[in-house]
């Protein structure tokens, strides 16, 4: 069956996140019931504040919840990689108890190697063994049913825990598996690996962390060369240039002809050219004074 992002259900749930008559893990959807890390890597799944859970030395443990089985199990897988390598792209029931610190871990972890038929310190090898998800798929849920007290159907946990991760239907499997290989995929990515999203990971975002990207404004640049660049204010340099050559022309020639009229009508022309001529160098370089005033003198 294939297996959409757009098919994440997100609620609302059948259990409330307050309810603690449901195991943390179900009314959570933290699927190994994991506490907050350090760096917030949960907010990267869907995660959010949850509530203080009793850890394993007896002091409160800040536990994420999540707006999905999808997020639940990718950080489930996110952290095993983070936390329990043996090396890259092998992980074991071994390492992941040790790095769960959690307490009764001899019966927890034989729980999971009677539950799974995966060997205590078997080297599960996500990379090279083909049946390596599938394998640490098992651990998880194996998991899950212990965080839940969901083992049996004896277990008050056991009915809450199929509700939520119901293994019957296989869109919920598929929901939890490429959740779980989603989050291993991001922290070898985080540890500088270079893996391409696959069609199962592509467009998946929580809505609550969705961070539109921020618009950086060029701040505009000065204006360019007018002789260079052409448009309006090039052609307001040629007249200026124009007009003062113009004005210098007719006194020159009226001068030579000492025509007395035509001199004085070339002295009053070339007084209103060199007029217009001063007008548009006032207005050409009027706005670049304030400009460069604003700027500080950049250049």
């Amino acid at each position: 069956m294939s297996f959409s992002t757009e098919d994440i259900y997100y609620g609302p749930w059948i259990y409330d996140e307050f309810n603690r008559s449901v195991p943390a893990s179900v009314r959570l959807r933290n699927i190994g019931a994991i506490g907050s890390s350090r760096d917030k890597h949960e907010f990267r799944f869907g995660g959010s504040v949850g509530q203080d859970l009793p850890g394993s030395d007896g002091n409160p443990l800040p536990t994420p919840v999540f707006d999905s089985v999808y997020g639940g199990c990718a950080y489930w897988g996110h952290y095993v990689v983070r936390r329990a390598e043996v090396k890259p792209g092998v992980i074991s029931i071994a390492s992941i108890m040790k790095a769960y610190s959690t307490g009764h871990s001899e019966t927890y972890g034989n729980t999971i190697v009677r539950e799974t038929g995966i060997g205590l310190h078997e080297g599960i090898n996500l990379w090279n063994d083909p049946d390596g998800y599938h394998k640490a798929y098992r651990v998880m849920v194996s998991m899950g049913r212990w965080e839940a007290g969901a083992r049996n159907s004896s277990q008050k946990g056991y009915e809450p825990f199929n509700h939520v991760y119901n293994t019957t239907d296989q869109n919920v499997v598929d929901e939890m598996f490429y959740g779980m290989v989603h989050g291993m995929r991001e922290a070898w990515r985080d540890a500088g690996f270079t893996i391409e999203k696959t069609k199962e990971e592509l467009g998946f975002i929580s809505p609550e962390v969705k961070v539109e990207a921020p618009v950086k404004t060029k701040e505009p640049e000065d204006d360019p060369d007018p002789l260079l660049h052409g448009g309006l204010k090039g052609l307001r340099t040629i007249i200026t240039g124009g007009l003062g050559i113009i004005a210098t022309f007719f006194t020159t020639v009226f001068e030579l002809f000492g025509f007395e009229k035509a001199q004085q009508m070339g002295s009053v022309i070339a007084q209103v050219l060199i007029g217009l001529a001063l007008v548009f160098l006032v207005i050409k370089f009027w706005g670049r004074f304030e400009k460069m005033v604003k700027k500080g003198l950049k250049k």
